[in-house]
Order: structure tokens, then sequence, then C-alpha cells
């Protein structure tokens, strides 16, 4: 047999010309079981359609966007939580046979630049990581028909996957709290992401939940990008050496990342002070170097890999059987002891 065609599989799966454009389109108006018989024929006969015919018919390009935050040069989080999600989505995405395409979107661009970008026919869909994202920039994705999946934030009109940020801070009080620490301090990340605000929720949960009172001379919000690994080191230090020169200091200190623990350490040395006999430090996400640091850090470990394989796979699916309701999945958050605490 020649190059496969649309009229074989048509033939083969016993459905009209249109069904198969619905499915190649990824349209409603098929039904899963229908579907899913397509693409096993596609599958079967190993039909490849050339991405550019497609692209030039408004199909499919087998292509899925990233959107991710970054600077201006399009540099990722020094916590490597970032690049181990762009390494499940990569890999997912590979498996799935389909190609990725990642935009960078920096601090100071504006959100239309990023639909326009979209919305030029080069994806099928979009997977976003940028928890900020405004919902009316989401909501005109759907609204022009691009499948969206949001990592690390709910969202009213597409798929989601996240973790439980709320969940695991509360966790780092419990640990804190059973090692015998009453006063502690949260150092914050920004409050306009939807990660910031669930983490400092978290820790107000936790403290709650313990009967300890808040106490906001212990609560700091650090925005430094963690691309700027010097200076978001460098301002956690300095916040740490303001705590341990108060009257009545922290005991120990909850921080939003692995890097602005880094900084909570260097602080207490810089003052003097022994980590965990005078100190003791929680990170999160548990970066590549965390057990390393000096001392070793007691963090939380965050699903990086496996939120990037999720979103990949939720996003597929969507792709494929368009009919499936909304998912909303919330991914456990598990601490890491270590030397820190």
């Amino acid at each position: 047999m020649g190059r496969i065609t649309q009229k074989d599989i048509a033939r083969e799966a016993k459905v009209s010309m249109q069904t198969i454009s619905l499915v190649l389109h990824h349209r409603p108006g098929v039904s899963n079981a229908t579907r899913k018989r397509i693409r096993a024929v596609i599958e079967r006969l190993g039909y490849t359609p050339a991405a550019s015919a497609l692209a030039l018919r408004g199909a499919g390009t087998q292509t899925l966007g990233v959107v991710y935050p970054g600077t201006k040069s399009g540099r990722l989080s020094a916590s490597g939580y970032l690049e181990e999600i762009l390494n499940g989505i990569c890999a997912a995405a590979n498996t799935l046979r389909y190609h990725v395409l990642l935009h960078a979107l920096s601090t100071d661009a504006n959100p239309e630049q990023f639909l326009a970008f979209e919305r030029q026919g080069r994806v099928d869909g979009i997977i976003t990581i940028v928890s900020d994202l405004a919902e009316p920039h989401l909501v005109a994705l759907a609204q022009g028909g691009l499948p969206v999946v949001s990592i690390q934030r709910p969202s009213e009109v597409g798929h989601s996957v996240r973790a439980d940020n709320r969940g695991g801070t509360r966790l780092a009080v419990s640990h804190l709290y059973e090692r015998g620490h009453r006063r502690i301090a949260y150092l914050g990340g920004n409050q306009s992401t939807y990660a910031g605000k669930e983490r400092l929720a978290g820790f107000l949960e936790g403290c709650q939940a313990h009967g300890l009172s808040r106490n906001t001379a212990y609560e700091a919000e650090l925005n430094s990008s963690e691309a700027d690994t010097s200076s978001a080191i460098q301002q956690a230090a300095q916040i740490t050496s303001q705590w341990l020169n108060l009257p009545q200091a922290p005991s120990a200190v909850v921080c939003f990342s692995d890097l602005f623990a880094l900084g909570v350490i260097r602080g207490a040395h810089a003052q003097q002070k022994q980590v965990p006999q005078d100190i003791a430090v929680v990170g999160f996400n548990n970066f590549a170097l965390a057990s390393s640091i000096e001392p070793p850090l007691t963090t939380l470990h965050f699903p990086a890999y496996e939120l990037g394989k999720i979103s990949t796979e939720m996003l597929v699916r969507q792709l494929e059987y368009p009919e499936n309701p909304k998912e909303e999945l919330v991914l456990p958050i598990h601490l890491v002891i270590r030397a820190s605490t």
C-alpha cells in the first residue's frame, strides 16, 4: 500500500470523511468510543499527516505550546522546579508523539503578546505554568478554541493540575511544632501569585491548628525573582538578620522555596547562629542541591516532574476527547526531613 490517506482511515474505521476531519481537527461532535476507534486505526495504519498541510487547513499540528515564567533572557528559576516541570512535559509529549513549543513570558511582558503568539495556529493546545496569568487571558484562549491546561492554579475555563501548596506549609508547621518550636516565622513569596497566596494560607492554618497566635513581625514577603539567585539569597539573609535581632527571635522559619531557605541559613551564620540549634529552617521544592548544602535542608518535596507529565497527558486527552468533562487534579506534597530541623 502506498501513502495512507484519510479515505483509507474512513474506510477502515467505517465512518465518513467528515467524522475523520472532526477527529483530526480535535473538534467535538464525535462520541468518545468512535473517536477512540479512529485513533486506533490511525495508529495501526501509521497515518502521519504533514504538519504544514494540517496547519494550512486549520487542523492539528501535533504541537503543544508551553508558556512558562522567565526573565527577559528566558532564564529558568534557580530552584530547579521549573526545569523539572518542563522535563516532565517533554517526556510525556515524546511518548504521546507530540512536539513542544516553549514560550517564556518575561515578568514585564504584556500577556496580550502571548495571546497573539499562540493564536498564530502553531499549536493544538497550551500548558501554562504562569500562576499569576490573569483569568481573562485564559478565557480568551478558550473562546478562541485552544484547549488549555493550567499548572499551579485552578481555572474556570480550562483543565488544571497543581500541587497541594497549602497542605505543604501546614505540614511544615506541624513538623516544627512537634520539634518543640512555638515561635515560627514565615518567609513567603510574591502574594500576587496563586502559589504565594496558598503557601501563606497553609502556614497560617498550621499555626492556628496548633494554637499558635499570629505574629506579623515573623512574616515577610520576598518578591525577588528566583531567577535572580544572588538577590534572592541576599534579601532572605537580610530578613533573617532582622528577625534574629528581635527581643524574642523566632526559633524556626518556614520558607516559600529552598532558595529562600539557603538565604536564611546564610543570614543565621552571619549572626553567629547555628542551624538548627538556634534556628531551624524548612524549605520548599526539594531542589537538587537541598541535600548538599550545610546543613542538609529539611524541605517539602514539590512533584514538579509529575505535574509536567500529568498536565501533558491531560491536554492530549482534551484534544482527543473534547466531550470529556473538565479535569482538576491536586497532587500531594510530602516532607523530606534532614539536618536543618
